[in-house]
């Protein structure tokens, strides 16, 4: 259990840094604009609380380590698949969800106006 354990905090943690940077870049997106920084907030408390529980997993009684595994392993897996669905089919309102996981900025569908819709108004 300790080995499993180790392999789901270091998919975590891998897991987080791609998300954080990936939204900040502006690659990923939850969907609510400048509320997706509320979101990745949200993130980070959540990176400092498996942080935390890694910490203390070392400092406690090997009997104790084989409940306390499977509640973080449990933790860290909802978290993991909980922030997927988020960045994908249960994304916000601005940006919903369009079958692409990646955004893509420069698509035609996010608000371009053709340049003969302004002709009409002189």
């Amino acid at each position: 259990m300790k080995k499993t354990y180790s392999t789901l905090f270091i998919l975590c943690m891998i897991y987080s840094v791609l998300v954080l940077v990936g939204v900040l870049l502006g690659n990923l997106s939850f969907g609510y604009g400048l509320g997706d920084i509320y979101l990745l907030v949200g993130v980070l408390i959540i990176i400092v609380i498996i942080l935390l529980g890694r910490f203390f997993y070392k400092k406690i009684s090997e009997r104790k380590k084989s409940s306390y595994s499977i509640f973080f392993s449990v933790l860290i897996m909802f978290f993991m698949v909980y922030s997927f669905l988020r960045l994908t089919i249960y994304r916000g309102s601005e940006n919903p969800w369009n079958g692409n996981v990646l955004i893509n900025n420069s698509s035609p569908e996010q608000g371009e106006v053709p340049l003969e819709k302004f002709e009409d108004l002189e």
